[in-house]
This record gives structure tokens, sequence and C-alpha cells, in this order.
């Protein structure tokens, strides 16, 4: 439950705006957003606690954020987003290093 909470934070939220506004690459954020529909669609969504991610969903939804659809290949836990965000996060990386 603490990682729950964690997760539930308003410094997390403003993360993921950040990343969300960052991200180029159609992949990752495709993936962050499946995984934040998810945890709004069940883990977070019955804890007055933890209301906050659905929240978040339904903000992005108002602004007109697409969420990809409910797929097999939607990420499965938040391993997932970590390895897809990190990866992301290399290879920006290495496309700013391309350019200089």
């Amino acid at each position: 439950m603490p990682f729950h909470l964690e997760i539930a934070s308003r410094e997390f939220e403003q993360e993921v705006g950040k990343l969300l506004s960052k991200f180029q690459d159609k992949i990752v954020r495709d993936k962050l957003l499946g995984v934040l529909q998810k945890w709004a669609n069940n883990e977070f969504r019955t804890d007055p606690q933890l209301n906050l991610i659905p929240s978040l969903v339904n903000t992005l939804k108002s602004k007109g954020v697409e969420f990809p659809n409910e797929s097999p290949k939607s990420p499965k836990s938040l391993a997932d987003i970590i390895i897809t965000t990190r990866a992301a996060g290399i290879h920006q990386h290495l496309l700013r290093k391309m350019r200089i």
C-alpha cells in the first residue's frame, strides 16, 4: 500500500505531466498512458486515498489526450513502464548527442 500512496501523489502527477509533454516517442507515451489507465480502472479505482490516479486520467482525457486501446501488448506492471521510460530517456539522450 505505501507504493500505491506514493504513486497517488501530487508529485507523481506533476512528473507524469512533464513526461507526457517531453515524450515524442508514441510507443513510450502510449505505454505510460496504458499503465495509468489500467491503474485507474483497477487498483486505484475504489480506494479514496488513491483517487488521484483516476482523477488524473479523467483530467487528461478532458484535455484531449487519447489513451491507447487495451491490448495484449499493454504494460502489465510498473516494471514495464520504468524500463520503457529509461529506454526512452537513453534514446532521447542519444538523439541530443547526435545533434551536437
